[in-house]
């Protein structure tokens, strides 16, 4: 199978940040389903440093966990859209992942420049 490499984009600093779901007075244990799992929340920014626009057109995110193994997750979206980035511009989201702990999220972008050239960004990654 062939496989195309692309380019690292440096200009586009990617960010992935926990964020907290419970209240001080909310015990973990009660957000536990059945199986294990956890609500995880985060929160991704994405900012454009370099001097031109960049499209995102894709994500991959890799999910894994020691119990659930390795799960992949490709699409041509960031929740329904393409953003165009802009010199200084920011697009931010948050999500939710369900874990079964301990796991870790890692985030890696496809992005198009305005020649037209894909870049792929550096993984960001977290642990819980």
């Amino acid at each position: 199978m062939f496989r195309m490499v692309l380019p690292l984009l440096t200009s586009l600093e990617v960010r992935l940040t926990p964020r907290s779901l419970y209240s001080r007075d909310e015990k973990l244990e009660r957000m536990v389903r059945e199986d294990g799992r956890i609500p995880v929340p985060y929160n991704v920014s994405i900012r454009n440093t370099g001097d031109g626009a960049v499209r995102i057109i894709g994500k991959k995110w890799t999910v894994r966990s020691h119990e659930d193994g390795t799960q992949v997750i490709e699409g041509d979206e960031l929740f329904g859209s393409r953003p165009l980035l802009c010199q200084g511009q920011i697009f931010a989201f948050n999500g939710l992942q369900m874990l079964r702990l301990p796991a870790r999220i890692q985030l890696t972008l496809l992005v198009r420049d305005e020649a037209g050239i894909l870049y792929h960004t550096d993984p960001v990654s977290l642990k819980w």
